[in-house]
C-alpha cells in the first residue's frame, strides 16, 4: 500500500511540474502571439503610410526594409509559436500517457492487494482448522493418559 501512496506521491510532483511547464509554455506562446500581433498592426500601419504617402525613394526604401524586417520577425515568431504549440501538444501527450500508466499500475496493484487479501483469510481459515486440530489431539491425548493412569492404578 505504501508503494502505491509513493508511485501517487511521484506521479503528483510529476504532474505538478508538467502543469509548471505548460503555464510557462502558455506564457510563452501568449508573448510570442502578442508580439506577432504587435508587429503584424505595426506592419498594417507601414503599409498604410507607404501606400497614402507621396515621399522621396529614400523614404520608400526605408519603409520597404522595415517591411521585410517585420515580415522576417513576424515568419520568426509564427515558426516559434507553431514550435511552442507542438512542444505543448507532445507535453499533454505524455502527460494523458502517464495517467494512463499509473491507473493500470494503481488497478493491478489493487487487484495483487486483493489477491493477497484473499489468500490470507486461506491461510488464515487453514491455521483455525491446524489449531482447532491441536487442541483436539491434546484433548484425545489427555484422556488417553488418564484412561492409561486409570488402568495402571487398577
Amino acid at each position: 500500500m505504501s508503494f502505491v501512496q509513493q508511485a501517487v506521491g511521484q506521479w503528483q510532483t510529476w504532474a505538478e511540474q508538467q502543469s509548471q511547464e505548460r503555464s510557462q509554455l502558455d506564457q510563452s506562446l501568449q508573448q510570442y502571439a502578442d508580439a506577432y500581433n504587435s508587429l503584424v498592426a505595426e506592419k498594417e500601419q507601414l503599409e498604410q503610410r507607404l501606400g497614402s504617402a507621396g515621399t522621396t525613394s529614400g523614404r520608400e526604401e526605408e519603409l520597404e526594409m522595415a517591411r521585410r524586417r517585420l515580415e522576417a520577425e513576424v515568419e520568426e515568431l509564427s515558426q516559434t509559436a507553431e514550435r511552442l504549440r507542438d512542444e505543448k501538444a507532445e507535453l499533454e501527450e505524455r502527460l494523458r500517457e502517464r495517467e494512463h500508466d499509473l491507473r493500470e499500475q494503481d488497478e493491478e496493484e489493487a487487484r495483487a492487494g486483493s489477491e493477497m487479501r484473499d489468500e490470507l483469510a486461506v491461510l488464515q481459515a487453514r491455521l483455525e482448522s491446524h489449531q482447532a486440530e491441536i487442541e483436539e489431539m491434546a484433548e484425545a491425548e489427555g484422556r488417553i493418559r488418564a484412561e492409561k493412569a486409570e488402568a495402571e492404578a487398577r
